[in-house]
């Protein structure tokens, strides 16, 4: 949670209260550009607020260091010329002295085999009383290097098969003790407190997108939210926005996607303030994934492998009439395509045209989904299934006033599908998410005598009136 200096106090003391102290993992300090009106002390820097859920499971934040991503590639490289392995020990130290000031604590990697770059460092001697006592055999000499004081790190089996796997270092004779290699892979950096970020570049960035029109003020910085969530999350996460703003955090997530090859989803939530949400934070969005000129007319290609929607919220009456049914059936259509990440619609389904009111069909080759709104097109649809040959069930979403998803109509093609009867689904599914009814105890003076008084359910669908 981003806050600035006037609510961070008020909003730990919050965020304590409702995730627990004890979720609380750390407060990221960002430095943004100076205030230009102090008033006692000149203000530099903004605050990011970081909870998890339960800290006992809660993995660390840590990634593959930038420095070791660097130093990575050049090897490759190094390797990718067909250089003997001395001449790529030589090349990759000469780059490196070349390369320090962008090389922070991974200089140390500075060996190379055929499988790249590693460090010597990794020492095979236990650093504790308690080891394990064996004759290690020099490869070369066939006579035994010297044992440590406290005897070595790993059992001789596992000892056999880091040298097996070509993972030992090994001295010129049987004078040094072996080292195993610490392959720089496994370099990991963890999520500073403080970060830099001059945010008077972030709103000429946003209005560059919009051709040089200013729609934002004072956007967050794609690139500190980049990092940010390189750390807080894997590369198939779904992250949740629900202040989306000008969309920075989708933005960040596909720059994030194309430099990892990652698979993040992302979810904004606005509720289109002045009219942000089709001015800015979708045009924004869109505009990144196609492509957009900037005012001094440089082409900035777009993010193409991406999509994106958006979708309205809106209250449908929760008295289960039938008009109120079939009225939750057609607007819950855009859930069921996220629920199955299914959007190419199609226009005919084995010869039949689809109707608007009566049935849709959904396809993207090898996933296919029917959402059945009027039961009348149940048989038409069925004596088409007859004659079709299915790869795997077709997802089938049937209008039902009850439970049964029209099984008995199904029952001559029920291995070609996979039926579920809406709206009672998604009433079962309100039910699983809406919080219980709190209990409230009485008086027992205040009971009547005929029996006890029953809690109120807000949030059973079954009852008259009220809204969902």
């Amino acid at each position: 949670m981003s806050i600035d200096d006037n609510e961070q106090a008020s909003l730990k003391l919050l965020c304590d209260e409702l995730f627990g102290e004890s979720n609380f993992l750390g407060q990221l300090i960002l430095k943004t550009a100076t205030d230009n009106n102090p008033s006692q002390i000149n203000t530099e820097h903004e605050y990011m607020l970081c909870y998890c859920k339960r800290r006992e499971t809660q993995n660390n934040w840590q990634r593959q260091s930038q420095a070791a991503k660097r130093l990575i590639a050049a090897g490759k490289e190094i390797l990718s010329s067909g250089v003997a392995i001395d001449t790529a020990q030589k090349e990759l130290r000469k780059w490196i002295r070349a390369n320090k000031e962008l090389l922070p604590q991974v200089t140390h990697y500075n060996n190379i085999d055929e499988k790249g770059v590693y460090s010597s460092s990794g020492n095979s001697s236990n650093p504790h009383p308690g080891g394990y006592t064996y004759d290690i055999i020099h490869p070369i000499t066939g006579l035994p290097c010297p044992k440590p004081a406290n005897g070595w790190r790993w059992p001789q089996t596992t000892f056999l098969a880091y040298d097996n796997a070509g993972e030992i270092e090994w001295g010129k004779d049987h004078s040094t003790q072996p080292h195993v290699k610490k392959r720089i892979e496994t370099s990991m950096e963890y999520l500073r407190t403080l970060i830099y970020e001059d945010n008077r570049g972030t709103t000429k960035t946003l209005a560059e997108i919009f051709g040089g029109e200013k729609r934002f003020d004072n956007p967050k910085p794609h690139t500190v939210l980049s990092r940010v969530i390189d750390f807080a999350s894997d590369k198939d996460s779904i992250i949740l926005d629900f202040f989306a703003g000008s969309g920075t955090t989708l933005h960040s997530i596909m720059l994030l996607n194309a430099e990892d090859r990652g698979k993040r989803q992302c979810i904004l939530c606005t509720n289109n303030e002045n009219g942000i949400c089709e001015n800015v934070t979708y045009e924004r969005n869109k505009r990144v994934i196609q492509g957009y000129t900037k005012p001094n007319n440089e082409y900035v290609e777009g993010l193409h492998n991406n999509n994106l929607r958006y979708y309205r919220t809106d209250f449908v009456g929760r008295r289960r009439t039938p008009q109120n049914m079939r009225r939750l059936m057609l607007l819950s259509s855009d859930m069921l395509c996220i629920k199955e990440n299914l959007y190419t619609e199609h226009d005919e389904f084995g010869g039949l045209e689809t109707m608007k009111n009566g049935f849709r069909y959904f396809s993207d080759g090898k996933k296919q989904m029917l959402i059945v709104y009027n039961e009348e097109a149940i048989y038409d649809i069925v004596d088409a299934l007859e004659a079709m040959e299915v790869a795997s069930p077709i997802i089938v979403y049937v209008f039902s006033p009850g439970n049964d998803a029209w099984n008995s109509e199904f029952e001559s093609v029920c291995d070609k599908v996979r039926l579920t009867a809406l709206p009672a689904a998604i009433y079962n599914a309100y039910k699983r998410v809406l919080p219980k009814p709190k209990t409230t105890l009485l008086n027992l003076e205040e009971v009547p005598k005929e029996g006890k008084k029953e809690t109120e359910n807000l949030f059973d669908f079954d009852e008259e009136g009220g809204e969902a």
